[in-house]
């Protein structure tokens, strides 16, 4: 067999087996940043941290946020331009780390969990998530504070030591809340079942196995030199009302996975290479969610002013099954 026939066998080769083979890298390019627009800012003062955002479940274009450790325990409704709507004080609790936070209907009503999941030395004996009944917009008054009680929460512990996480998620097909490692070097899935005014109050947080898709960027190429450092640390993650999609967050980036329609386990949501989508300048990405209805995302970051900026999912490049 002359060289060039050889190499061509070789070629097919290699070729045919990597279809075979489970792929670990992202999509083969990334999409621009130009694909998100910009709705609004927030400029609130007591917003200067933000955490986590998700979606209202009573009304469109409404976002609920939160801040991080230190800031209060609060929620604040916003519109997409960034005007903060009203202001919820959550009774009986504290802001040890809160996170991330995350929407979802369970028996048909609305309900926002806060996931206080930070730490930063993995010292925490355990970790914390609120419940809470989504308020209706009548009671929105943007001169008041309204005040709420949980209406239920659990401790957890992770099966295998203490994690820092900024990244958890409601499945709510599988009854599933999803929680993604940060400071591991390959970011770490686990899960606990969400259960409504569950009989116990502490649970143990079971290891699905790590992320097989690399969030990282070749160094290089990470302008801020201040991100480098978490290179490839996911910061916030959102899962859509169907539970066919997630979306999860980095300094750098946003990447989108879809179930593949074999696949319906909670793990499943994962196992396809996500779309890489290049975020448009901010200093510090940790907030993201979907609209209740999935079609769009919306991003935003901590310090002030945060811009708010929205992505159209039918703009993005179809996934095929």
């Amino acid at each position: 067999m002359n060289f060039n026939r050889l190499l061509i066998v070789h070629t097919v080769s290699f070729v045919f087996l990597s279809l075979l083979l489970p792929s670990k890298a992202f999509a083969s390019h990334t999409i621009a940043s130009s694909v998100f627009s910009k709705t609004g800012q927030v400029k609130h003062k007591a917003l200067s941290e933000i955490s986590g955002l998700a979606t209202s479940q009573r009304q469109p274009e409404v976002y609920w946020a939160l801040n991080d450790g230190g800031n209060g325990r609060f929620l604040y409704a916003l519109n997409t331009q960034g005007k903060v709507l009203t202001k919820v004080k959550i009774k009986g609790v504290k802001n040890r780390d809160w996170e991330d936070l995350a929407s979802f209907k369970l028996d048909d009503k609305p309900y926002l969990m806060i996931a206080e999941i930070g730490d930063n030395h993995a010292v925490y004996k355990h970790y914390r998530l609120h419940f809470i009944k989504e308020p209706k917009s009548k009671h929105f008054d943007g001169n008041k504070t309204l005040n709420l009680k949980p209406e239920w929460s659990i401790d957890f512990t992770y099966e295998n030591g203490a994690r820092d996480s900024e990244s958890a998620a409601v499945d709510i097909v599988n009854k599933r809340i999803i929680l993604l490692s940060k400071r591991d070097k390959v970011p770490q899935l686990y899960h606990l079942p969400l259960l409504k005014n569950p009989t116990q109050t502490s649970f143990i947080a079971k290891h699905l196995g790590e992320l097989e898709h690399s969030l990282k960027e070749k160094p290089e190429h990470i302008i801020n030199l201040k991100h480098r450092k978490f290179n490839g640390n996911p910061t916030a993650m959102d899962i859509s009302a169907d539970s066919t999609m997630a979306a999860v967050l980095t300094y750098e980036h946003l990447f989108l996975f879809k179930r593949p329609a074999s696949a319906t386990s909670y793990k499943g949501l994962f196992s396809r290479s996500p779309i890489k989508i290049k975020l448009p300048k901010l200093k510090q990405a940790e907030a993201v969610s979907f609209d209740k209805k999935g079609k769009t995302l919306l991003v935003t970051t901590e310090k002030l002013p945060a811009p708010l900026y929205k992505i159209k999912l039918k703009q993005l490049p179809a996934f095929n099954d």
